[in-house]
């Protein structure tokens, strides 16, 4: 079994019926398969061998799933290449990785040029879009992807990929240091859809429409969707959030995934109720804490069609799950505490909450989340010794810090790096973060800890306000005093953004090395 396999058999099914749209380009089922093989087959007639890795440094576009799938048909190694990553950044992942080649969008291809010198495993190029034929230099490697698509056969490459081989590297963001490359393989890529279709609501009739980058969180719904006979939709400038609408008009999207900072713009975009959103039947959200104060304004936007996920790049996308079922107004305290819940794990995925001793916790105390699936990753890409440290007995350590209820909730506390101790009190920043989102002015907020000489760390929150709304720095402290007490901010600075990582998840990195 291989996700080539799966992806054949989705067309021999489906046919024609349409699988993509990515603007005007819109195809079948069967088409986009044969789409892929021709890749497949001319990344093998590029000399490209099993297990060699292909960085892929595209925005959301067509051509990239198409190279990512015909990478999984030929058992090659896909590296995922975040756009709004620095050069540095990019040339430190091809390099770690070790990548032979790079399939690239034309605006990028300047950058890809320039890095080649300092890779030196990079032999080969492929560049995608209507200007790539006229940069097109076979004899130094580089090539017109459009070129080398029309020139493979349309069958089955026929390489003998199982579900061990690896598949893909996915970095982690970096922001307690250098990026590490989770190991994903196929049969873990498999797991990621089979979780899904199983404990997600996932239908054939479904548009899924893509906002968030495929190199991330949204092209691991790629698949599954695929796999049920949904259309997947690409978003081209995915954060522009007009657009964005306007897409969801257009080709009656009924579902989309997004981080909560997309999520937050679109409730507080003026124009929000211009647009026909009737089609919408499910928005995910995750890859970082949604505020529940927000996550109880967008059930009042859009109704009862949220679904919350918690995954990490080390066990991809399915961890917990809270289903729209338990996105609730009303109802008994139980009920509507769980607004603030990551849900329960998925079928196949066990998770448990553990303290320091590696026992789990009674519900109501707090300790760290662990996982233990055939989804999870096989190690980091050659750091034997950091991949040592991220598992205990065979179980994943998540860092995340949360408690569980009675019923099997589990609720995220905070990350474990992100704990502040002021006086020799813990106190975990989504707390105070809670208390601000119930301020009306307040639109992000983001705490952090700084160095205190007497208290050893105290407590500081960058706020952005709403459009028009007014307040101050002591009525924003004097605020939290009446919800968290002691907790409460001894510094506020209202800024006019929060710096964003490329995933769009808040940086807290940034904020801690702005301040003196």
């Amino acid at each position: 079994m291989n996700l080539g396999f799966l992806l054949a058999t989705a067309a021999r099914r489906m046919q024609d019926k349409v699988c993509l749209i990515d603007g005007d380009y819109r195809v079948g089922f069967r088409e986009f398969n044969a789409r892929v093989n021709q890749v497949a087959h001319g990344l093998l007639h590029l000399g490209l061998e099993k297990g060699e890795r292909v960085g892929l440094l595209m925005p959301n576009c067509h051509q990239y799933l198409e190279t990512r799938c015909a990478v999984e048909k030929d058992g090659l190694v896909y590296v995922p290449l975040n756009t709004m990553l620095s050069t540095e950044e990019q040339q430190y992942i091809l390099n770690d990785a070790e990548v032979a080649a790079t399939v690239c969008d034309i605006t990028f291809l300047d950058r890809v040029l320039a890095l080649r010198p300092r890779i030196p495993s990079l032999r080969l190029i492929l560049c995608a879009g209507a200007a790539a034929a006229g940069k097109e230099d076979r004899a130094a490697g580089l090539y017109d992807f459009d070129a080398i698509q029309s020139e493979g056969s349309v069958e089955e490459p026929g390489v003998d990929v199982g579900p061990g081989d690896l598949c893909s590297l996915n970095y982690t963001s970096g922001t307690t240091g250098l990026p590490k490359g989770a190991m994903l393989t196929q049969g873990n890529w498999i797991a990621v859809s089979r979780n899904m279709l199983v404990d997600r609501d996932i239908q054939e009739d479904d548009i899924l429409g893509h906002v968030g980058p495929l190199t991330h969180a949204s092209g691991a719904y790629f698949m599954p969707y695929l796999l049920r006979g949904a259309t997947n939709v690409i978003v081209r400038g995915g954060f522009d959030i007009p657009r964005f609408l306007a897409t969801i008009e257009k080709e009656r999207v009924t579902a989309f995934t997004c981080v909560p900072t997309v999520l937050i713009r679109l409730l507080d975009h003026p124009d929000i109720k211009k647009y026909d959103l009737s089609s919408l039947r499910n928005i995910g959200y995750g890859a970082s804490l949604m505020p529940v104060e927000k996550i109880r304004q967008a059930v009042e936007i859009f109704g009862p069609i949220l679904t919350q996920n918690y995954g990490l790049t080390e066990a991809y996308m399915t961890v917990c799950s809270l289903p729209k079922q338990d996105h609730k107004l009303t109802g008994t305290p139980e009920e509507v505490k769980r607004l603030g819940a990551t849900g329960k794990p998925y079928t196949f995925v066990e998770v448990k909450v553990v303290d320091r001793d590696f026992q789990e916790i009674a519900p109501g105390e707090r300790g760290e989340i662990v996982v233990r699936s055939d989804h999870v990753m096989q190690g980091y890409w050659r750091l034997p010794e950091e991949t040592a440290k991220a598992f205990h007995d065979g179980w994943l350590l998540s860092g995340d810090v949360a408690t569980v209820d009675a019923q099997g909730y589990v609720y995220i506390v905070d990350r474990k790096k992100d704990l502040i101790i002021s006086g020799g009190f813990n106190i975990y920043p989504r707390e105070v973060e809670e208390a601000l989102y119930k301020h009306p002015a307040v639109r992000e907020a983001a705490v952090v800890g700084v160095e205190d000489s007497e208290w050893g760390e105290s407590v500081k929150a960058f706020v952005v306000l709403r459009p028009g709304a007014q307040t101050d720095e002591e009525e924003l402290i004097d605020f939290c005093r009446t919800k968290v007490g002691f907790k409460k901010p001894r510094y506020v600075e209202i800024v006019p953004e929060l710096p964003k990582s490329s995933t769009g998840k808040i940086d807290k990195r940034a904020l801690k090395e702005s301040t003196p």
